[in-house]
């Protein structure tokens, strides 16, 4: 549920203190009980069910919701079952709910909190050699004992926020952590966000431990509702670089541009290859794309005129990677490489070569534009026969 809290005063919690015979029964929260969230033995799990509910005080500097559960949760198994999607967790109210009472019941079970307690109440700070042997846990309270205070039986801290005079906070026991994380996270107004969103909520809540905002990202990461709606992470791929051949005719690239206006010869296509080289570049009419065709074209129009190449580089268009062209770059020990997917500057050289033969036809085809066959060979000479930039001397 979402953490709804009121400025009241100096601090964002205000704890009133207990006015002799009143009795109160205003809980803390809606935190209810859940055996699998309890991190605690089963004997301290009974006690708490059976800690009164009445004399407890309540805090008046925030207000949360709750939700109602009616009847029996029915245990959610472990592991994906596919096709079927998993319903949100619910934690099924106790008859206890999480009052003050409980929370100071809570701290002085919890091992390392009940000597913070027993410090603030004697009113003195341990040295170092009293204190130096004890655990990690122990000595990260101690080193906030400025900010730790006693009110009304609860160990609490003081939190400096954006706020003008910050806030109380609670110094939650590890029995009652995965109950404040499963409200944060896991009910229906908490949307099981990410990780620095709940972390944003949990600074808004009552409740402060060590290493919270660690905490917040082990739960996020381990939530299974999460994890079946979390895209996959996207894989970083290498970096492009440039081929660099060193003789001409070592490595070809083609590619097969149109459809374009049916021909009177019946030509539709137009299949292109080029030299890395040389910058030589030759265009073929064509009928259809099939793989027979674009192989032999080819073998008859290209290797049979300026010899066969190293390697061959195209798209991945079917015709390129059929069994046909497969067989016929086996056959004649042709290595055989291909774009990467969705990125045509991997073949730019024969992308930028369709355009500028697009561009030289519409220059010289007629209305009917039936004819652009009869003067692919003429714009193919004007092309070859001019100085490349990038291949003049410097």
């Amino acid at each position: 549920m979402p953490w709804d809290y009121i400025y009241d005063g100096p601090c964002q919690i205000e704890i009133k203190e207990m006015e002799e015979g009143e009795k109160k029964n205003r809980p803390v929260d809606a935190i209810t009980n859940l055996e699998e969230f309890e991190n605690s033995n089963e004997e301290e799990n009974n006690h708490c069910l059976s800690s009164p509910q009445q004399n407890s005080t309540s805090f008046s500097g925030f207000l949360i919701g709750q939700d109602e559960f009616s009847g029996e949760t029915p245990k959610i198994k472990r592991g994906r079952k596919p096709n079927r999607p998993k319903q949100a967790k619910q934690i099924p109210q106790s008859d206890t709910e999480l009052t003050l009472e409980v929370i100071r019941y809570k701290q002085e079970s919890d091992p390392i909190l009940k000597q913070i307690l027993k410090y603030k109440i004697e009113g003195r700070k341990p040295d170092w050699g009293e204190i130096s042997y004890e655990s990690v846990q122990l000595k990260f309270w101690l080193a906030r004992w400025e900010s730790i205070d006693i009110k009304n039986g609860i160990l609490c801290m003081h939190w400096d926020d954006d706020t003008k005079n910050g806030r109380c906070k609670i110094c939650a026991p590890n029995s009652i952590k995965k109950k404040i994380l499963w409200n944060l996270h896991d009910t229906k107004t908490a949307g099981h966000l990410g990780i620095k969103k709940t972390y944003e909520k949990a600074k808004l809540s009552p409740f402060y431990w060590q290493n919270m905002q660690e905490s917040i990202k082990n739960y996020v990461n381990q939530c299974e509702i999460c994890g079946e709606r979390k895209n996959p992470p996207n894989k970083k791929r290498h970096c492009m670089k440039s081929y660099v051949v060193g003789v001409p005719f070592e490595r070809i690239v083609t590619d097969i541009a149109g459809p374009f206006p049916i021909t009177d010869d019946k030509n539709r296509y137009i299949l292109v290859a080029g030299d890395y080289f040389s910058k030589l570049t030759e265009a073929y009419a064509m009928p259809d794309i099939q793989a027979k065709t674009v192989a032999n074209i080819i073998f008859r129009a290209w290797i049979k005129r300026y010899g066969c190449p190293i390697e061959v580089h195209s798209d991945q268009g079917k015709q390129y990677e059929s069994a046909l062209c497969k067989e016929m770059c086996t056959l004649l020990e042709i290595n055989k490489t291909r774009t990467t997917p969705f990125h045509p500057r991997s073949d730019g050289m024969i992308e930028r070569m369709n355009r500028s033969i697009n561009d030289m036809l519409s220059k010289y085809i007629k209305s009917q534009q039936k004819d652009w066959d009869q003067c692919l060979d003429f714009i193919m000479m004007a092309y070859n026969t001019t100085r490349k930039y990038r291949n003049k001397p410097v």
